[in-house]
């Protein structure tokens, strides 16, 4: 298959694929246009026996459980959900309200961004003791970067309380600035945000200058796989929940800086069971190719996917899907 060939018959699969699509990708940025910010996520674990847990508390993801384990902690529950935190220059976020079961474990829990700057950004949450303490955490600022820290105040019998953050997409909308109470017992779970990235096997030297950037944790797993040249043909495109919609979602019109590539793709929530979601996307090329990728339905979860059964002169192209906590109410 050759690009050429595709971009011939990029059109006709259009007319095909498109009206059975759900939201449409968003188109890139107008040059000169600021572009949005990334949503951050914050969420605070404590150090306790995860079986004394009420039962609704929220859960700790394999991915923040892994790296408690490494620092030496065995006990740990969440008190919080994932927090949207204000973008930088608006007023801070409530995160916690130092609750605990029955009772006020600690002071109130605040944070912020402070800094936001060469593709980093850092993220203070602070209150914890009537001394007023604080924990910075540092990180890069792009979608399914993650990372944990330890509050060195207080620390109680079991040890020391953490504070995860986690980078998501641009939000849909300006994120609440209060924290969501934790549901009701009985109440039906909002299921986490999937959102896919279509990466193509072209020298990223000769990308268009408002082009989608590519994260650096796709980066490093593509170049593990042998995979050099790389670019990202979309921004994040957030996939339509399953049994929301009729219809699954456009995730790339075949299109790349304006030129037929290949033919247009759409994506889908196939099957959410037992912890794990598997994403199907296909299109591709004019025979329907397809590609499924399955990873662990918990926000932060992140995995790439080659297209095996479509090869461009340059390579495979590649998809990335990245797991974000369930979107805010529209």
């Amino acid at each position: 298959m050759t690009r050429l060939f595709l971009a011939s018959i990029a059109v006709v699969s259009a007319l095909a694929v498109v009206p059975c699509a759900g939201e449409a990708q968003k188109p890139t940025p107008k040059k000169g246009a600021l572009p949005r910010s990334n949503q951050v996520y914050v969420k605070i674990i404590w150090p306790t026996d995860p079986a004394a847990r009420d039962k609704d508390r929220p859960v700790v993801e394999s991915w923040i459980a892994e790296q408690l384990k490494k620092r030496g902690e065995s006990k740990f529950t969440a008190v919080t959900a994932w927090v949207p935190l204000a973008a930088k220059g608006e007023e801070s976020t409530r995160v916690w309200n130092g609750g605990l079961a029955d009772r006020n474990a600690i002071c109130p829990v605040a944070g912020h961004i402070v800094e936001r700057t060469d593709g980093h950004i850092k993220v203070v949450l602070d209150g914890w003791t009537p001394g007023y303490k604080k924990v910075t955490v540092s990180l890069k600022d792009e979608p399914g970067s993650r990372e944990i820290a330890a509050v060195a105040w207080p620390k109680t019998e079991q040890g020391m309380p953490y504070v995860a953050v986690l980078i998501g997409p641009p939000p849909e909308k300006p994120a609440a600035k209060a924290e969501e109470p934790t549901p009701k017992k009985g109440a039906l779970p909002k299921s986490n945000q999937v959102y896919v990235k279509i990466i193509l096997p072209t020298d990223p030297a000769t990308r268009a200058k408002d082009r989608p950037v590519v994260e650096s944790w796709i980066a490093e797993q593509l170049k593990k796989r042998g995979q050099a040249k790389f670019t990202a043909a979309t921004a994040w495109v957030p996939l339509a929940v399953k049994g929301e919609e009729e219809f699954p979602t456009h995730a790339w019109d075949g299109n790349l800086d304006g030129k037929g590539w290949g033919c247009p793709t759409t994506g889908r929530i196939v099957e959410r069971a037992d912890g794990r979601i598997k994403v199907l996307l296909w299109g591709w090329g004019p025979g329907g190719d397809k590609v499924t990728v399955s990873l662990k339905d918990e926000p932060g979860s992140r995995a790439i996917a080659a297209a095996e059964e479509v090869k461009y002169d340059s390579g495979l192209p590649y998809v990335a899907v990245l797991i974000g906590p369930p979107p805010e109410k529209k």
